[in-house]
């Protein structure tokens, strides 16, 4: 949040002296961890605080030391055995005063949005189809259920500031409409395909059905035919 404030001692802050900061802590530890909210980008930091060019040239400038490298969190826990335990109990977040989960799932609207879109996932995984398997995986993009929030005070506020709909209400209804449609979507696909599956099962067994069956006496008409025909045969050169 700094980033912009022109009061700040460190105003205007650069990609190499950041870089300067993270080589600072070397020996310190195994790794320094940078936390990046992408509404940081373009949303709290606008474009002429020139946060893309720092952003731009930010890993140029930490690559610039030979031992730093850039690891995501699991190649980091790979990277490095453990030191000790952090026990959390709970699920921890940067969200509201409460710093948990309420911001998401904390009244009813929220949590039906939620068992809903969470309840599709065997039909839509069923289908195979990777559109609606993409589709099923935007709508569960946590600024969905963000906006349900029905917060008051400042943390409705926030809220409210960063919602494109009137209240959370119509945020919800707006989602349950865009996953009502994706549920027609799917319940035709998995139609379609069982259609597909029943026809060709019909197909198969009609061409099985086709198929001469041999019964026991017409095999056995056949063996004593040929056995006859070698008796005859056989007296014949006899003869």
């Amino acid at each position: 949040f700094r980033f912009g404030n022109k009061e700040w001692s460190s105003y205007p802050l650069n990609a190499e002296t950041f870089a300067d900061w993270i080589h600072a802590h070397h020996g310190d530890g195994q790794t320094v961890n940078l936390f990046m909210d992408y509404e940081t980008f373009g949303e709290h930091q606008w474009e002429d605080t020139g946060i893309f060019n720092f952003l731009r040239h930010m890993p140029e400038m930490v690559m610039r030391h030979p031992d730093s490298t850039f690891k995501t969190a699991t190649e980091t826990v790979e990277a490095y055995d453990p030191i000790g335990e952090y026990d959390v109990p709970d699920v921890l977040t940067w969200a509201d005063t409460d710093r948990d989960l309420t911001a998401w799932n904390g009244n009813d609207i929220q949590r039906d949005a939620l068992s809903a879109i969470y309840g599709m996932e065997n039909d839509v995984m069923s289908t195979k189809d990777n559109r609606l398997i993409e589709t099923w995986r935007k709508l569960q993009t946590s600024d969905h259920f963000y906006y349900m929030c029905t917060k008051w005070s400042n943390d409705g506020d926030v809220h409210a500031y960063f919602s494109p709909y009137q209240s959370p209400y119509d945020a919800y209804i707006a989602f349950m409409n865009a996953l009502s449609d994706l549920q027609l979507r799917v319940s035709h696909t998995l139609e379609a395909q069982r259609k597909i599956s029943d026809e060709a099962e019909l197909a198969s067994h009609q061409k099985v059905q086709k198929i001469p069956s041999v019964s026991l006496w017409d095999r056995l008409v056949s063996w004593w035919r040929r056995f006859v025909g070698k008796i005859s045969f056989l007296t014949n050169f006899s003869k």
